[in-house]
């Protein structure tokens, strides 16, 4: 099975992918260091910096598109500006590419918080509009969804 990785930093899904038998055929990736990483590995696959440039046809065809969208704006560590935000907003990036690729799967990860959210004022645990976007969107896009949170520790 084919796949690409958006906001692939290192490159942990195609590690992981790969080590189950799946060709990678293209990261993206915005940071400088992890993309010295990602060619250092991976110096035949190609790479793109940024995702919000991306056409949908710059890897060929792929059965599954994998990522770690940015967290910066749902983590409790940061301000917990929302799913809107300038950063954890890319998330849209992988629905538009989704709706053009069109592969069978996406594969997305993230901070717990993106489903339970905390209000920063009281502390106060809440149900956060941002995961019932994400399922909207990718269920406005043909797609079904099972989650799970897996502890670090």
């Amino acid at each position: 099975m084919k796949f690409v990785e958006l906001f692939a930093g290192i490159g942990g899904f195609s590690l992981g992918f790969e080590r189950a038998g799946m060709e990678c055929v293209g990261h993206c990736e915005i940071e400088p260091y992890p993309q010295k990483v990602l060619l250092k590995h991976w110096p035949d696959v190609p790479l793109l910096p940024d995702v919000t440039k991306l056409k949908g046809d710059e890897f060929g065809t792929m059965e599954l598109i994998c990522g770690g969208f940015p967290c910066t704006d749902l983590s409790s560590a940061g301000k917990q500006k929302g799913i809107h935000a300038e950063r954890s907003g890319l998330f849209d990036e992988i629905i538009r590419l989704a709706r053009i690729c069109r592969p069978k799967y996406i594969v997305l990860e993230n901070v717990a918080d993106l489903l339970t959210g905390s209000d920063q004022k009281s502390g106060e645990r809440k149900e956060p509009e941002w995961f019932g976007y994400v399922l909207g969107r990718l269920a406005e896009s043909g797609y079904n969804a099972e989650w799970e949170i897996i502890r670090a520790i």
